[in-house]
């Protein structure tokens, strides 16, 4: 069912805060940011959970994404941000915890890509999770049972057959679908 309401989203600009001065964020220790050119387009990235950052080939519009926690589809401007792939290799106070090392992402990007961020509330269209009428189907989540197999192909609908809330399978579905789907079930904790 496609219905349509207002989400926030994120739009870049090339202007910089308009509130004055912001407080200060953390930054990484020391970071090298280069352009990958290999034309692998198989990007990975990863805090590792000690401060530091990694990505490869990872694109801008990703990069992005995860640092300020927003899906891509959810993301404007210009279009070379997808094409554009960087390595970065960063290093962090050790024991920050992961979202103060996206703070610090969020700090790298602003000061090496000149990127600019403001928020603004766009109408677009979005899918809901709800109960159909005849009850829920699926059952919640039993541990001591052995996975079920998979009905779909492998790759990337793998992602959508794990066990786990409604919340964050309607989160999973929003990347496939490019589009937000909400939860609107009601329905907490895990199931499979």
């Amino acid at each position: 069912m496609r219905l349509t309401g207002l989400l926030s989203c994120f739009v870049l600009v090339n202007s910089h805060w308009a509130f004055g001065q912001q407080p200060a964020r953390p930054e990484f220790q020391a970071a090298s940011v280069k352009v990958n050119v290999s034309g692998d387009h198989l990007g990975s990235w990863d805090p590792d959970h000690h401060g530091n950052f990694k990505a490869e080939n990872t694109s801008l519009k990703m990069l992005i994404g995860s640092a300020y926690h927003v899906p891509d589809f959810m993301i404007s401007g210009p279009s070379w941000m997808e094409s554009l792939e960087c390595d970065i290799n960063a290093r962090g106070t050790p024991g920050a915890t992961d979202s103060e090392v996206w703070l610090m992402l969020q700090t790298l990007l602003e000061d090496r890509f000149h990127l600019r961020v403001h928020r603004e509330t766009k109408e677009m269209a979005v899918y809901f999770l709800e109960v159909a009428s005849g009850g829920l189907k699926i059952q919640p989540f039993d541990p001591s049972k052995p996975e079920t197999p998979s009905h779909f192909p492998p790759g990337r609908w793998k992602a959508l057959t794990m066990a786990g809330t409604l919340a964050s399978f309607a989160g999973s579905l929003s990347g496939f679908v490019e589009r937000p789907v909400l939860d609107r079930t009601g329905i907490q904790g895990p199931l499979e």
